[in-house]
């Protein structure tokens, strides 16, 4: 990530999510970009439910649902 380099700190990308089936199929979300486990227990700032180290992407439980 071009980011990360040029500040020399990790950046993070929101994937906003607006609407969901339920909140249950929201929780089971895997990360879009490596497939791996990204629920947070406790949200980052109380906006981020999801959040991939590895990928640096962040998300929410969809609003629809929450």
């Amino acid at each position: 990530m071009r980011f990360n380099r040029l500040l020399n700190k990790k950046t993070y990308y929101y994937i906003l999510k607006s609407s969901a089936k339920s909140y249950d199929a929201e929780l089971l979300r895997n990360c879009p970009g490596c497939g791996g486990d990204w629920h947070q227990e406790q949200p980052l700032h109380d906006i981020f439910d999801f959040m991939c180290e590895r990928c640096g992407l962040l998300s929410n439980i969809a609003f629809n649902v929450r």
